[in-house]
C-alpha cells in the first residue's frame, strides 16, 4: 500500500478511490474542518443548537442510514416517485460525515423545495458507523428524527462493498483488482463499521430512541420487493400501508448489479475472520431491533448464503515465504516440514503459479539448495549475512532481529512480485516468513508458527553478560511483535498443542488451530530386540543449531560421566549433520560422533534408548517424535517434551 492509501485506511475512507487533484482535496478538508466546527457547536455550546433551527425551514423527517451495500440507492429510486415523500435534491448530501453542505443552513436548504403536506426523507448509507459525538450533535438539532436502516448479511455486504469501492469506482474489471486491494479495503475501519450493526444500531438507538429506530432485512427485498416497500412506506409515514394500496412500481433489478465472482482466497479469509463473527453477533443479540419472524429468517438466510460465498474461493497464484530454505534434503526437520507443506498445497489446490520466498543463513547454506519439479513453482532465495543483521538492527531497531533482517532483505523482491503477480493466496511459514511480508497482507496470511520464538529468547536470557542482555532485548521485541502478528492474520496454524493457550491469552482474536506435525523420517523398519545394543544411547539432531550443541556438550560432560559410573558399557551416538569440532573432540571408545548419515533409522534399531536433554529452543521437537515412533524409550527434559 502506498502512503496515501495507509492514510486513508487509517482515516476511515475508501483506501483505493481515485486520486483527487490537490485542490479538492484542500477543498474537502476545509469543508470537513467548517462542518465539524459547527456541529461541536451545536453539541457543547448551550443556545446554539435553536439558534441553528431557527434559520433552518425544513429538516429530514426520516433518515435512512445504510447499509451500504444494501439496496438504499434502489429505495432511493422507488419514493422519489411518490408525492407524499420529498427527498434532498442532491441524492446523498453527506453533511454529517464529510461536511460536504459546508453549513447546516446550507443543508437544510437541499429540502426547502418540500411542500409541507410532504414526508422528507435523506439517503445518507454512509452516517450508519458515524462517531457518536456527531450522532449526538444531530439528535440536539432534530430530536424527533425517526431512522431506519436495512440489514444485509454482514459477510455479503462486505464484499459487495468491496468490489464496488476497489473496481466499480476505478472502472476496472474485477479479474484486475489485486488480492492486496481486496483486502485493504475489507480491512479498513470504514468497511468494518459499515459491518458491525450492533454498534451501529446500538449508537443510534441510544439518541434517538428504540420506538424511532426501524431496521428492515435485505433478504425480505430480495423475496418480495412490494411488500419490503410496503413496510418502508408505514415506517416513513408513520401509518399503516393497506396491502392493496397503490405503491411505485417495484422493481427487482439492481440498480448496480455488481460481479458475482467469487473473492480471491486472501480476501475469503479476512471475510471468514472479521465479518462471518459480526454475522453470528447480529444474529445472536438482535432480539431488540427485529421482530422475532424477521429474526428467524435471518437466521436460516445469512448462514447458508455465507458459507455459499466462501465455500469456494479462486486460488490461482500462491505467494508461500518461509523463513528457512525448504528442502526435503535439509538436515533441520523445521525445513523439511517447510517443504512438505509446499507439496501438500500444490496438490490439494491447482495453482497457476507459486512463489516462493526463502532465506538462507550460514546455518542453511551447509544444506543442499532448494529444487522443485514443477515448473509453476518459482524460488527466490534470499541470503543473511551477519553484516545485513547488524544494518538491520541499526535500520529498525524496534523488530526483534529475526524480522528486522528478513524485512529488510525481502523488501525488493517481495515488492516486486507483489507488484507483478496478482496473487490470490497467501502462507507464511515460520514467523521469520511472516516477517517477510507487508502488513498490510497479514490480514489475508495463514501463518504456520513452527514455535514461539519469545518464548524461545525468555529461556536464553538466562546466559550472563553480554549475550544475556542482548536475549533480554530480543525477548521484548519479540514479545511486542509476536502478539501484534497473532492479532492481525487471518488464521494461525501451531505444531504445539500448548502454543494457543500463549496465543489467547496474548491475542484474545486469534484464529488458532493445531496441526500436530508426523515425523520427517522414515523409520523404514520395526525395532528387533535381539539387534539391540545394550547400553547404546543415541543424542540424534542438527548440530549446527545452538540448543542441539548446548544438549550435546551437557550429556557429554554432565549426564554420561555420571551413566558410565554405573554402566561402565555404555555407549553414546551423536547422530546427525554438522557436529563442531569442539564436539567431534569428543569422540573415542565410548562416543561416537557420525556427522550426516542418510539412513538414521538404522542407528535407531540398533540403540537402546535416546537421549535429548534439550535446555533451550521451542516449539515442537521433532527429534523427540521420531525417537519415540522408532519405538525408542527417550530420555528428555521438559523442554524437549513440549
Amino acid at each position: 500500500m502506498t502512503p496515501r492509501q495507509h492514510l486513508r485506511k487509517l482515516l476511515g475512507r475508501n483506501p483505493n478511490a481515485p486520486r483527487k487533484p490537490v485542490g479538492l482535496m484542500i477543498r474537502d478538508l476545509a469543508m470537513y474542518v467548517m462542518s465539524s466546527a459547527e456541529l461541536a457547536l451545536a453539541l457543547w455550546v448551550p443556545g446554539y443548537a435553536r439558534s441553528v433551527k431557527t434559520r433552518m425551514t425544513r429538516l429530514p423527517d426520516v433518515i435512512v442510514i445504510g447499509a451500504q451495500k444494501a439496496a438504499t440507492t434502489w429505495l432511493h429510486q422507488q419514493v422519489s416517485t411518490d408525492d407524499r415523500l420529498a427527498t434532498s435534491e442532491i441524492k446523498e448530501c453527506h453533511h454529517f460525515d464529510l461536511g460536504r453542505m459546508w453549513t447546516l443552513s446550507r443543508y437544510a436548504r437541499q429540502f426547502d423545495h418540500a411542500r409541507p403536506d410532504q414526508t422528507v426523507i435523506e439517503f445518507a448509507p454512509d452516517y450508519g458507523p458515524l462517531a457518536t459525538w456527531r450522532i449526538r450533535a444531530l439528535s440536539k438539532i432534530a430530536p424527533d428524527l425517526r431512522v431506519l436502516h436495512i440489514a444485509r448479511n454482514p459477510v455479503e455486504r462486505a464484499w459487495s462493498a468491496a468490489k464496488m469501492e476497489t473496481a466499480f469506482v476505478n472502472n476496472l474489471d474485477l479479474k484486475e483488482v489485486s488480492a492486496i486491494d481486496l483486502v485493504a479495503y475489507l480491512d479498513s475501519s470504514r468497511c468494518r463499521g459499515h459491518s458491525d450493526y450492533l454498534q451501529v444500531l446500538g449508537a443510534w438507538s441510544a439518541m434517538f430512541g428504540p420506538q424511532n429506530l426501524r431496521v428492515m432485512l435485505y433478504d425480505d427485498l430480495r423475496s418480495d420487493p412490494n411488500a419490503f416497500l410496503r413496510d418502508v412506506l408505514s415506517f416513513v409515514l408513520d401509518r399503516s400501508m393497506p396491502a392493496q394500496a397503490e405503491l411505485p412500481a417495484a422493481s427487482r433489478a439492481k440498480v448496480f448489479s455488481g460481479v458475482e465472482d467469487a473473492p480471491p482466497e486472501a480476501a475469503a479469509r479476512v471475510l471468514h475472520r472479521v465479518y462471518a463473527p459480526m454475522c453470528d453477533s447480529f444474529l445472536k443479540d438482535a432480539e431488540k431491533y427485529l421482530p422475532s419472524e424477521a429474526l428467524d429468517r435471518a437466521r436460516r438466510a445469512w448462514p447458508s448464503s455465507t458459507h455459499e460465498l466462501l465455500a469456494n474461493p479462486r486460488r490461482e497464484h500462491l505467494l508461500f515465504a518461509a523463513g528457512f530454505s525448504p528442502s526435503k534434503d535439509a538436515t533441520s526437520a523445521g525445513q523439511k516440514l517447510a517443504y512438505r507443506e509446499l507439496e501438500d498445497l500444490r496438490t490439494e489446490a491447482d495453482f497457476r503459479q507459486i512463489d516462493v520466498v526463502a532465506f538462507i543463513n550460514e546455518r542453511d547454506a551447509l544444506d543442499p539448495a532448494p529444487a522443485f519439479d514443477d515448473p509453476a513453482v518459482r524460488v527466490h532465495v534470499i541470503p543473511i549475512t551477519p553484516a545485513k543483521r547488524l544494518v538491520a538492527m541499526l535500520r529498525y531497531p524496534l523488530l526483534p532481529q529475526f524480522a528486522a533482517v528478513r524485512r529488510m532483505c525481502a523488501q525488493k523482491t517481495v515488492n516486486r512480485l507483489l507488484s507483478e503477480v496478482p496473487y490470490t493466496t497467501y502462507y507464511a511459514d515460520f514467523a521469520q516468513g511472516l516477517a517477510a511480508l507487508p502488513m498490510s497482507i497479514w490480514p489475508a496470511t495463514v501463518f504456520r508458527q513452527h514455535d514461539v520464538v519469545s518464548k524461545l529468547y525468555h529461556r536464553q536470557r538466562s546466559f550472563g553478560g553480554v549475550r544475556g542482555l542482548f536475549y533480554r532485548l530480543e525477548y521484548f521485541r519479540a514479545h511486542r511483535w509476536e502478539t501484534h502478528a497473532w492479532s492481525r492474520v487471518a488464521k494461525i496454524i501451531t505444531l504445539s498443542i500448548d502454543d494457543p493457550d500463549e496465543i489467547l491469552k496474548r491475542a484474545p482474536t486469534a484464529c488458532v488451530e493445531v496441526q500436530p506435525p508426523q515425523a520427517t523420517i522414515d523409520i523404514g523398519s520395526v525395532r528387533d530386540p535381539a539387534k539391540v545394543n545394550p547400553g547404546e544411547v543415541v543424542l540424534w539432531g542438527n548440530f549446527s543449531r545452538a540448543e542441539n550443541q548446548d544438549a550435546a556438550l551437557w550429556a557429554l560432560q554432565d549426564i554420561m560421566p555420571k551413566v558410565w559410573a554405573e554402566i561402565p558399557d555404555a555407549h553414546l551416538v551423536i547422530l546427525g549433520a554438522h557436529p563442531p569440532d569442539h564436539i567431534l573432540s569428543h569422540a573415542g571408545p565410548r562416543v561416537t560422533v557420525t556427522g550426516f548419515v542418510e539412513e538414521p533409522a538404522e542407528y535407531f534399531a540398533r540403540a537402546e534408548a535416546a537421549l535429548a536433554p534439550l535446555r533451550f529452543g521451542s516449539g515442537v521437537k521433532l527429534k523427540v517424535l521420531e525417537t519415540s515412533e522408532a519405538g525408542l524409550t527417550t530420555i528428555t527434559t521438559p523442554v524437549g517434551a513440549e
